[in-house]
């Protein structure tokens, strides 16, 4: 099989749906702009007044809204205006009582205050809104052990400690209460945990603040934008060839190789693999010897160049050279590599997917040490899996699908500990993670044949997206925003589909790109509109660029 690399850039949208998509100065442009003000201002200690301004004047945009109302308490706290911040925090919960971060919030306040009994249904009802938020069971830990519960404290503090293992402080408080029980062997564990964590958080430089949570930060969004209506867009591209190649199995992915600041393309088959680089005179051709796909980049030791993994092979990227290591990391045939730092040590650990599931630790000095066993695997045969961060919790999530079982949300839980959660519905083929309804929150689409099935991330919880499944004419799918308007639309095979609110889509007219048999889709040309490079199961064409 011989396989055409080409680039098509996207050069032109109907004016008409410009104009209709992007009035002038609408309300919501000035609304956003007061939010992303305000969230600046908000992240500087240096101008909490300039915040509070800025979340006023978006509350007078938009009276109603249980965000704003939030935001501007937040401003408000911040800004030392406790009484005024706690009354719009009431106001936003009585507008929504489903948002979690009034409860987190008020919390804190009225601990703080010393009103134990007001702060201490605050964040019950926090924790019954979002469950695994180890900062809120800390809390409520510590005002159980000041009410005298002490076993409801220690229930707490282990709920907190388990939730987050990076965490210094419940372990400190599960020394103490340990050590005043008489429980001398709990409270020298609980001890040693607590140092051991310090010492790691003094080497890195960081530190914790219990009193802070991604629920203490501004909300920028709760429900996605209302639906579009009226004709879909017509969007233009240009082919332009790239070179061929031959085989099987093909497939491509995007990477700057030689740190250059451009995007490059890196396409492979059952024969080769040959990436593109992008310069100013176009791309070029260049082989990988010995490197067969399916290929992923990560930069596995740090020195700013993406290296990659084929099957559980190695290939070392030395400034823009490849070179295939001969010797596997792991025996078995595996199909889907992954890069995560799992265990959060700021460098890429790799995940390998095949006949087994291996985790295979990166010990910083070109070493890797399989830590599967320490793991949570559950048993099945992956058929895709993707790394998200479902909450802004700074984690490392993964969900893997399987052909014999349903999927599995593995939970980060922090210092290389991960919790297994399967999800009630069963998902196959390849995973693709996106902000599918623009509800601030990475959700997933899984391909499969010629079906995608959509799952909803409703704030850190994954569910089965009502619209789902949509019906395609093709297994290949790119997701972009290829109309510049903040929504992800997305090609497959020959057809477009436009967003049009939630997880809804409509059939838009799409000229100048051929069926592709793999794509992939990014800014490569400078003129700030979305281009896609796709193989195509046909000898390739020459066209020139507009």
């Amino acid at each position: 099989m011989r396989y055409g690399v080409s680039i098509f850039g996207l050069i032109a949208v109907s004016a008409l749906v410009l104009s209709t998509l992007f009035p002038a100065d609408t309300k919501q442009d000035r609304l956003a702009r007061h939010i992303n003000l305000g969230k600046a201002f908000y992240e500087n200690p240096a101008t909490p007044q300039e915040a509070v301004e800025e979340f006023r004047q978006a509350l007078a945009l938009n009276p109603g809204s249980a965000r704003e109302h939030l935001n501007y308490g937040l401003a408000l706290l911040r800004a030392g205006m406790t009484k005024e911040g706690v009354a719009q925090l009431e106001k936003a919960r009585s507008i929504d009582a489903t948002i979690p971060h009034p409860y987190f919030n008020l919390g804190v306040v009225f601990k703080k205050e010393g009103d134990f009994a007001r702060a201490t249904k605050e964040f019950q009802q926090m924790a019954k809104l979002v469950p695994d938020e180890p900062i809120t069971h800390y809390n409520l830990g510590t005002l159980y052990k000041l009410e005298g519960q002490i076993e409801k404290a220690l229930a707490e503090f282990e709920t907190a400690a388990r939730l987050d293992p990076s965490l210094a402080a419940p372990h400190f408080q599960l020394f103490n209460t340990y050590r005043v029980g008489k429980r001398t062997a709990d409270a020298q564990r609980e001890l040693a945990i607590f140092q051991e964590i310090k010492k790691q958080q003094t080497a890195s430089g960081t530190s914790e603040d219990m009193d802070w949570s991604y629920y203490a930060e501004i909300l920028e969004t709760i429900a996605p934008p209302p639906a579009e209506t009226g004709a879909a867009a017509e969007v233009v591209f240009q082919d332009q060839r790239l070179g061929t190649v031959r085989g099987s199995g093909a497939g491509i992915i995007l990477l700057d190789v030689n740190n250059d600041g451009r995007v490059d393309a890196l396409a492979w088959s059952s024969e080769r693999a040959v990436y593109f680089r992008n310069t100013v005179k176009g791309f070029l051709p260049a082989p990988i010897e010995n490197a067969l796909g399916p290929l992923s980049a990560g930069d596995f030791n740090n020195d700013g160049f993406p290296d990659l993994c084929a099957g559980a092979r190695l290939i070392l990227n030395q400034k823009g050279r490849f070179t295939t290591q001969e010797k596997p990391l792991h025996a078995g045939e595996f199909r889907h590599c992954i890069w995560v730092d799992y265990d959060h040590d700021y460098d890429l650990d790799l995940l390998l997917l095949g006949d087994g599931q291996v985790l295979l630790r990166n010990n910083g000095d070109g070493s890797w040490t399989d830590v599967s066993s320490n793991f949570p695997f559950v048993a099945g045969k992956p058929s895709g899996a993707v790394v998200l961060e479902l909450r802004e919790d700074n984690g490392f999530d993964l969900v893997i699908a399987y052909q014999d079982r349903t999927a599995v949300v593995y939970r980060d839980r922090k210092m290389g500990r991960y919790e297994a959660s399967p999800l009630p519905f069963a998902l196959s083929g390849s995973l693709e993670a996106g902000d599918f309804n623009q509800d601030g929150f990475l959700d997933l689409a899984a391909i499969n044949s010629n079906n995608i099935t959509f799952v909803q991330n409703h704030r850190g919880s994954l569910r089965a997206a009502s619209e789902s499944p949509l019906t395609i004419g093709s297994p290949m799918v790119v997701f972009a925003d290829f109309q510049n308007r903040g929504r992800t639309d997305f090609v497959a095979g020959a057809d477009l589909l436009l967003h049009r609110g939630g997880f809804r889509y409509q059939a838009g007219k799409l000229r100048g790109a051929p069926e592709f048999r793999a794509a992939v889709a990014a800014e490569l040309t400078g003129d700030g509109l979305i281009d896609i490079v796709g193989l195509r199961p046909t000898a390739p064409c020459i066209c020139s660029e507009m």
